[in-house]
């Protein structure tokens, strides 16, 4: 029966846990100045992930957001702006899960009434939830970062005193301990507060198949 097949489905979305990946992005503007609109800019990886080829991929998504914005990339001596990226992935611990399915099944009755005509029995059998099944398992989880620091290069580069400009921290938690396949994710969320001050942290829910998260993994 459809009903059965319904729940069949939704075991399956739960136990594949594929469906969805939450981001939850916070961004910090600095009080008195903004960012320059369609300045220059630099990106740079943090110490000890200088050499790390991963920088690259992301650097890469990055650079594609900010070229949406009108944003130009330039040697580190003529930039604007230096925009550093630092990234990890940590285990944020074990979450329990429980739920329940019903059973459908058969079930026997039979009674008797009495009338004009004396005593009638009767007897017969019905389909439907019988009992209910509970479902119970564990499922490690993993945090997800990436940081995104933006300083003010022209600044820097006449007074040596280093000012971010803004800085975004976005975070994701979930089974996967792929942090090139989520990282598109966390990039887009990001960007959709460039600039911004949140003030408290903002949630975006993505899938593999949206398209910005395409463009991103894919770099087209």
């Amino acid at each position: 029966m459809w009903q059965w097949a319904l729940l069949l489905a939704v075991f399956a979305i739960l136990q594949t846990g594929c469906a969805e990946f939450h981001v939850v992005a916070n961004g910090f503007q600095h009080r008195d100045r903004q960012l320059p609109a369609q300045a220059t800019y630099a990106i740079l990886p943090v110490k000890g992930q200088d050499s790390d080829l991963e920088f690259q991929d992301y650097a890469r998504m990055v650079e594609m957001k900010l070229g949406e914005r009108g944003y130009r990339r330039a040697d580190l001596s003529l930039a604007d702006m230096a925009i550093f990226i630092a990234y990890g992935i940590n285990s944020a611990g074990v979450r329990n899960y429980a739920y329940s399915l019903p059973i459908y099944g058969t079930n026997n009755f039979s009674g008797s009434s009495f009338g004009s005509g004396g005593m009638t029995t009767f007897s017969g059998t019905t389909s439907g939830v019988v009992g209910s099944q509970t479902v119970s398992g564990s499922v490690r989880e993993y945090t997800r970062i990436l940081i995104v620091d933006v300083v003010d290069l022209a600044h820097y580069k006449t007074t040596s005193q280093v000012i971010t400009l803004w800085k975004g921290d976005i975070t994701s938690t979930g089974s996967s301990s792929d942090l090139r396949l989520v990282m598109p994710m966390l990039v887009e969320a990001g960007f959709r507060h460039f600039g911004e001050n949140t003030k408290k942290g903002v949630r975006h829910v993505y899938s593999e198949l949206d398209p910005e998260i395409e463009k991103l993994r894919d770099g087209k």
